[in-house]
């Protein structure tokens, strides 16, 4: 039994030895097989590592938080950092913040869509930025980690070459662009040559030593020739020119050829009927000696030269006219004082005194100089004033004496002035001016052998197709017209002329300047008239000027009584004339007034400074030394600016009066009750 039993254990002991054996042997191979997955996991690393290494291709591994778990040594010599500067790091450890934000853009993309994408990325570096083609695509290990594999292939180059290529393509088309834009050009400047040799404007002609070879059709003109004659026997330069001209021609040819142009200058060209041109040329070397050519630019001077002789003439009219203006200005201040003072006297006097008749002549006399003055005024075209009710026949009569001194003694003036005639409302310096110069153009037309110049005056009713079919009218009602008529036995003119004679510099005498009828045109059309003329050569002319008439009637000025005139205010009176002054203060003084004076703008500026709070009125005269009267307003208002200023003056231009118009104006020449009288209107109403 015992035996059995130690049997028994025997054989459960090699029982459970066989298994072990069995199990070693299994854990044997077990290890065997471990070391040989172990060294095909090192062989795999080390592959990997090796494939991984030596890939031209940059690859790197992300965590999902996005931090760099493995990057291979070609990302870290494409970028310049070791792998211990991206372990564990996020692209915004390591780029600029747009970089990176852009990065982890398509991280998240790639994880979001479980997908491989395709995007371009740009690292910046020191040297220049380097550009990449990125492939991104997500990954999961066996535990379920996830990772963000991405490969970046270098197209740096790529890039720079694909840029080159677009900027070669750019500046092909540019080049391209700018020789098309060269050819429009070149045919446009072509297209605008030509248009300027086929122009009016200016002779072009082309030459060589020996003729003209061609030339437009405005130089033709200019020398009176034909196509057929420059194109079958051809013209010499030389026989166009006179002869005194011919150095010049040499001396012009020599620096053409020498420096390749000359400089334009002025001569003369002979005309086909055997006149002169006179020209301004200038040109230019087209071909080279011997066979040389040249382009000459020739400019007519005949209308340039007419202008200047009639610009010459009109400058001497306008000195005449500023030199009757001054004339009538100084003057002026002269009658000022004159009747100033004497109507002084006379107002002293009683009608039975001896002096009293001579004083009234000398008031008399100086009113018709007045007139006068005003007349010459007229002539300089400085009168001006307001419209008004007048009657024609008296404007007439008043100016007829100074008509009489401006047309020669040979010439008979007859006067046929028609009383009561409808006024008309004008500025009666206008409606002057435009007899004298119609009087003045008909004495023109006369000459220098004896004749007649008639005025006569008239008013009736006119139809609205007569007033049409006059010379000069626009679309004007019928009804009563006031006209007055110039007529002359000069020469007469044609039809031609007649169409003319109010344009502008437009004259038929060697000497006249054309300007004596443009102004009666505005003027008349101005005052919504009409003019007609008639004329026919040897039979004189007819002009007849009309007027709407009026019915308001012209005002006669009412007479205040002296008490009314009478005032003690205070008044400063502004004038570089010592007489003016002395006889303002008498008149002022005479009334009541309180009178400080000043001799010129300056001195008046100053008075005011001190006493502006006192003075009621100051009568300031316009042209005068040191500062004028403008000048001295506007400090004076910068002192005051309420003050009551008005202006007084001999020569009261319409320009001036113009800017002046918010202000007073007392014109000169005055008496004393005048000048009483403009004062008190001007100041406040007396209680």
């Amino acid at each position: 039994m015992l035996h059995f039993l130690l049997r028994q254990k025997v054989t459960v002991a090699e029982d459970d030895l066989t298994d072990l054996r069995a199990k070693i042997a299994q854990l044997e191979r077990q290890l065997a097989d471990q070391g040989r997955t172990d060294a095909a996991l090192r062989e795999s690393r080390d592959l990997f590592q090796a494939f991984m290494g030596n890939s031209p291709i940059a690859a790197f591994l992300k965590d999902k938080d996005g931090k760099y778990v493995y990057a291979n040594r070609t990302v870290d010599r494409l970028i310049g950092k070791g792998f211990g500067q991206w372990w564990n790091k996020s692209d915004a450890d390591l780029w600029p913040t747009d970089v990176a934000r852009k990065f982890r853009e398509n991280d998240l993309r790639a994880l979001e869509t479980n997908s491989t994408i395709e995007v371009s990325e740009t690292v910046p570096q020191r040297n220049g930025d380097r550009h990449f083609l990125a492939l991104k695509f997500p990954f999961a290990t066996s535990v379920g980690n996830r990772y963000l594999a991405g490969i970046w292939l270098d197209i740096t180059d790529r890039v720079r070459l694909e840029k080159e290529r677009i900027t070669l393509l750019e500046r092909e088309r540019s080049a391209r662009e700018q020789a098309e834009t060269a050819l429009v050009v070149l045919r446009q400047t072509e297209a605008r040559l030509q248009r300027l040799f086929d122009s009016n404007v200016i002779g072009i002609i082309e030459i060589n030593s020996e003729r003209i070879l061609d030339a437009n059709n405005s130089f033709l003109r200019m020398i009176g020739r034909e196509r057929e004659c420059l194109e079958s026997c051809g013209l010499s330069w030389r026989e166009l020119t006179p002869r005194k001209y011919h150095a010049i021609d040499d001396l012009a040819i020599q620096r053409l050829l020498r420096d390749g142009s000359f400089q334009p200058f002025e001569k003369e060209l002979l005309r086909s009927d055997g006149s002169v041109a006179p020209v301004w040329i200038g040109g230019a070397l087209l071909n080279e000696p011997p066979e040389w050519t040249c382009v000459a630019f020739v400019l007519d001077l005949t209308e340039r030269k007419d202008l200047e002789a009639q610009f010459l003439s009109g400058q001497r009219l306008k000195s005449l006219g500023l030199l009757a203006g001054g004339v009538a200005h100084d003057f002026n201040n002269l009658l000022t004082t004159i009747m100033g003072n004497a109507s002084l006297s006379l107002e002293a006097l009683t009608p039975e005194h001896p002096a009293y008749r001579q004083l009234e002549e000398v008031l008399r006399a100086s009113r018709m100089a007045s007139d006068l003055t005003q007349q010459l005024k007229v002539y300089s075209g400085k009168a001006g004033g307001g419209a008004k009710a007048v009657q024609v026949s008296d404007l007439v009569r008043d100016i007829s004496g100074l008509i009489e001194v401006a047309i020669p003694r040979k010439i008979d003036l007859r006067l046929d002035l028609e009383a009561g005639l409808p006024p008309i409302v004008t500025d009666p310096a206008q409606i002057q001016q435009v007899v004298l110069n119609l009087v003045i153009n008909a004495a023109d037309a006369i000459g220098e052998k004896p004749g007649t110049i008639g005025i006569a005056t008239h008013c009736r009713d006119y139809a609205s197709t007569e007033l049409a079919a006059m010379t000069l009218s626009g679309d004007l009602p019928g009804g009563p017209y006031v006209s007055f008529e110039v007529s002359d036995t000069g020469c007469g003119m044609t039809d031609e002329v007649k169409g003319r004679i109010f344009d502008p510099l437009f004259t038929t005498k060697a000497r006249g300047v054309g300007l004596g009828l443009a102004p009666v045109q505005g003027i008349v059309r101005s005052h919504h008239g009409a003019l007609n003329v008639k004329s026919k050569p040897g039979q004189g002319a007819v002009f007849t000027v009309l007027f709407p008439a009026s019915k308001e009637e012209p005002k006669e000025p009412d007479l205040a009584a002296p008490s009314d005139l009478e005032g003690s205010e205070l008044v400063m009176i502004v004038d570089d004339e010592i007489s003016i002054r002395r006889m303002a203060e008498a008149t002022l003084t005479r009334f009541g007034y309180r009178v400080v004076t000043a001799s010129n703008g300056r001195e008046a500026v100053e008075l005011f400074g001190r006493i502006a709070n006192d003075v009621s009125l100051v009568i300031l005269d316009i042209a005068m030394p040191e500062m004028g009267g403008e000048e001295a307003l506007d400090h004076m208002l910068a002192i005051r600016p309420e003050a009551r200023i008005v202006f007084s003056s001999g020569y009261n231009e319409s320009e001036t009066m113009m800017r002046l118009e918010s202000y007073g104006f007392i014109p000169k020449p005055y008496t004393s009750r005048q000048l009483a009288e403009q004062i008190r209107e001007f100041l406040p109403k007396k209680a």
